[in-house]
């Protein structure tokens, strides 16, 4: 079974749908291992088992699995809010979400907090404590606990958690406590390969048709506890063999009980169901039960799980962004049916070519690097400060000190590509501008113009058919 999946993904990466890829499955028969591909495409450089991969949101399972631990071993009720269970932790004193947000919350992804790549791209360098502000400014007591709202922000609390009971920082502790049991002495986080320390760390690319675009590394260091962890084969291979989800006894039991609905994310009707766990998510696909967690990162796609049945682990790692490779294939390993292999190979061609054409798709609009005086500085109430600057034709917003070209859409709309498929959309509204992730509901955010007055024109675009409709307004500085 192992060898024909691995033969299908191989074919895969020959055909283009990524430049490399790990795999790493233990269970009761053994361990298998294969690393093929190539991580950096200009030099032809092989992927090897100590080429190392960003899990991006992997990393909360390996948090999950120590703050867990944590919780059993100091008798600490995951129930209670935080102020009640930690006696009032000094860093959420003052806090209002710490009066009713337990760790399990946090865990299962119920506190009411949506996920949006923005948000993350804004607060990727503010500081831990600024990131665990604009938690508890967005907390909603309305929206805490009625549905299953994915976020990493959340474990940003985690962090906090783990310091306050241990006395070591977190990244010490999830090294000491399921790290170094399993031969593995030091980790690595993303924020460490920010000042240029890129040893044998597989190169980010985008997909494009059929051909690969050198990404950028995008450094998301305030989110390290839920996105941070780069890990290589060799390492994951260890806490394999180790049964790191095993350091605590009633870890498993628990990460079994299925808590929120996820409300059917994975586009596969092999799964029975898909919830919410204690350490990701867990999934039924025929008689197996599955503890997972997917990975998306700027430029790579990973995918870890436990097969509960068949005491299994799945590691699938790949250096291409938004890849349906790993859980696809991660899922005909699960079901571990040497029939099922071509099945699954229809599958992800089929996944595949749709989530390609939906890309292809979202940027097809009426489009024209005309502005019409949106240059500006604005500022939210919660979120650091854009800049939208315009250089001749080209129009562009700075977040994070990072620039990003804007197309404009139609008249005061505007769309910029974050990463690979991430779309910023603004739209102008008088003296303001509203930022939101494209297709994400509810998480727009209004940003408002510093500075001077300055005269709009209508775009020529509204002439022709349009003539008549709009006329020329002025905008003045609130």
């Amino acid at each position: 079974m192992f060898e024909q999946v691995s033969e299908a993904i191989k074919q895969e990466i020959d055909r283009g749908h990524a430049p490399c890829c790990s795999i790493v499955c233990h269970g009761p028969k053994g361990q298998f291992i294969q690393c093929f591909g190539i991580e950096d495409i200009d030099r032809d450089r092989k992927i090897d088992r100590n080429t190392r991969f960003p899990m991006g949101c992997v990393t909360k399972m390996f948090i999950s699995a120590a703050v867990f631990q944590l919780c059993v071993v100091e008798g600490i009720n995951m129930e209670s809010p935080i102020q009640k269970a930690l006696y009032g932790i000094p860093a959420f004193a003052d806090l209002e979400f710490a009066k009713y947000v337990s760790i399990n919350d946090v865990l299962t992804h119920s506190i009411g907090i949506t996920n949006n790549a923005l948000k993350h791209y804004l607060l990727s360098h503010e500081s831990s404590s600024t990131v665990v502000n604009v938690i508890n400014d967005e907390f909603d007591i309305l929206k805490f606990r009625k549905q299953y709202n994915y976020s990493s922000m959340p474990f940003v609390i985690l962090q906090y958690v783990i310091e306050y009971i241990t006395g070591m920082s977190w990244k010490s502790y999830i090294e000491k406590s399921i790290f170094q049991p399993a031969g593995i002495e030091k980790i690595a986080f993303i924020e460490e390969f920010d000042k240029g320390n890129q040893h044998n760390m597989a190169l980010p690319y985008i997909r494009k048709e059929k051909r690969f675009i050198r990404g950028d590394l995008i450094i998301m260091e305030s989110f390290d506890s839920g996105l941070g962890l780069v890990l290589n084969t060799d390492e994951i291979a260890r806490l394999f063999a180790h049964n790191f989800l095993f350091t605590c006894d009633s870890f498993i039991k628990q990460a079994c009980v299925p808590q929120r609905n996820t409300f059917g994310g994975l586009p596969f009707r092999e799964v029975l169901y898909d919830f919410s766990s204690v350490c990701g998510n867990i999934m039924q696909i025929a008689n197996e039960k599955i503890l997972y967690h997917i990975g998306n990162y700027p430029g790579y796609s990973s995918f870890l799980g436990y097969c509960v049945n068949a005491k299994m682990y799945i590691s699938i790692m790949t250096n291409v962004s938004n890849s349906l490779l790993p859980i696809v294939y991660a899922l005909s390993l699960a079901e571990n049916r040497d029939e099922n292999v071509q099945k699954w190979n229809a599958r992800f061609k089929f996944f595949d070519s749709f989530q390609q054409d939906r890309k292809r798709a979202k940027m097809k609009s009426i489009q024209s690097t005309d502005d019409y005086g949106i240059e500006g500085q604005y500022t939210n109430t919660i979120y650091p400060d854009v800049v939208i600057s315009r250089d001749g034709n080209r129009v562009y917003i700075v977040i994070n000190n990072k620039e990003y070209n804007l197309i404009r859409v139609g008249r005061d709309y505007y769309r910029t590509d974050l990463y690979d498929g991430i779309f910023l959309e603004i739209k102008v509204e008088g003296n303001d501008i509203v930022l939101s992730e494209h297709g994400i509901e509810g998480d727009n955010l209004i940003y408002k113009r510093k500075g001077v007055s300055k005269e709009r024109l209508i775009h020529p675009f509204f002439n022709g058919a349009y003539r008549g409709l709009y006329r020329r307004y002025t905008v003045s500085a609130k």
